[in-house]
């Protein structure tokens, strides 16, 4: 039984955000979100200064029944707590800030690197990288992978993740002992698949990947729900801000799959190229900014792309490889959006989206 004279009140890292048609609440501790009514969070959000006897007197007797049903689920799911106390419970500071100059990487492993190792691993301990993306899109031996994984125990890197056509080491379990920085791995043409079942660190690509065209879905799985995330994206861009990237050929970019071309490696250094102001010009654009996005319920946990978008024409369109739709809720495969095909031919992804 509830008590109606107790005032309802969001746990502080449990954070509502309103779509087009939809509600979902980001349970930022736990890296989950849950959907709601959007009644639900209409009592949530402008009616939180009443008591739960107040809110059901203020939407009518006849859906008591229903607003305590909700309620209960909410607090069923730790979402919610009952107080009378609410002074005494302040709202979470959704201020992001880092230390860091760049706090995401992505290299494309190249001829480059073995030249220009000194230097890049200079910068990335100068710049602060927390997180590392290393891409190998050819055959490589683990003498090459080892190589770079060794450079890079100078670096404060907190976490790398591995893309790899395969992994042919004999002992896996070893090969990550040795290396616990490593987060995760995506095998893009794993041969004996099998071999790594057991392995939860390691992921399997549907289609070889053989180039950075396959930046930028957007899906469920790929979703982020947590603190720095969240706070992130209320006034930076989620996928750029705060990114480098390394091409293959020592292209540096902010992302590898953006046109705009910062520098190169061999005449450049991270830290000089991050002085140029194109190096930050997309930093800022937020999920608030951009075109149907800042309707959707998703955004603040969403990767984002800008370097693949719907109208190539308007920085701040729809990210082309998004199926989802805020105004009606639905999921569909963007591949087959009629709206989407000139985009898709702009880009000359004809070949990638017929795989």
């Amino acid at each position: 039984m509830i008590d109606q004279s107790l005032y309802v009140n969001l746990f502080a890292g449990c954070i509502p955000v309103q779509g087009a048609k939809n509600v979902i609440i980001c349970d930022l501790q736990r890296g989950v979100y849950f959907e709601i009514d959007i009644i639900l969070h209409e009592i949530l959000i402008n009616h939180a200064e009443k008591n739960i006897k107040e809110i059901i007197s203020n939407f009518g007797i006849v859906h008591e029944q229903d607003i305590l049903d909700q309620l209960t689920q909410l607090l069923q799911n730790d979402l919610i707590h009952l107080t009378n106390e609410k002074e005494l419970f302040p709202k979470l500071d959704t201020k992001w800030q880092t230390p860091s100059a760049i706090t995401n990487m992505i290299i494309e492993y190249g001829n480059y690197f073995k030249k220009r190792e000194t230097e890049i691993i200079q910068d990335l301990i100068t710049l602060g990288v927390q997180y590392l993306e290393l891409r190998f899109y050819s055959e490589c031996s683990m003498d090459e992978v080892s190589y770079v994984l060794n450079c890079l125990r100078k670096t404060k890197i907190a976490g790398i993740y591995l893309i790899l056509p395969d992994l042919p080491v004999i002992n896996v379990e070893e090969f990550l002992v040795k290396n616990p920085r490593i987060m995760g791995i995506l095998l893009t043409d794993a041969q004996d698949p099998k071999r790594f079942e057991s392995q939860q660190k390691i992921a399997f690509s549907a289609n070889k990947i053989c180039n950075n065209q396959n930046c930028g879905t957007i899906c469920k799985e790929l979703f982020r729900t947590n603190y720095e995330v969240y706070m992130e994206s209320q006034e930076f861009n989620s996928c750029l801000n705060k990114k480098l990237a390394i091409l293959e050929n020592g292209n540096i970019k902010n992302c590898p799959s953006m046109p705009e071309v910062l520098g190169h490696i061999d005449s450049s250094r991270l830290t000089e190229v991050l002085k140029k102001p194109e190096a930050t010009k997309y930093w800022n654009i937020t999920k608030d900014q951009i075109d149907v996005c800042k309707e959707c319920e998703f955004r603040y946990i969403c990767t984002d792309c800008r370097a693949y978008v719907e109208n190539p024409k308007d920085m701040l369109s729809k990210p082309l490889k998004c199926g989802y739709n805020p105004y009606t809720g639905e999921w569909s495969d963007w591949t087959l959006n009629p709206l989407k095909q000139k985009a898709i031919d702009f880009y000359d992804m004809r070949k990638t989206v017929q795989k």
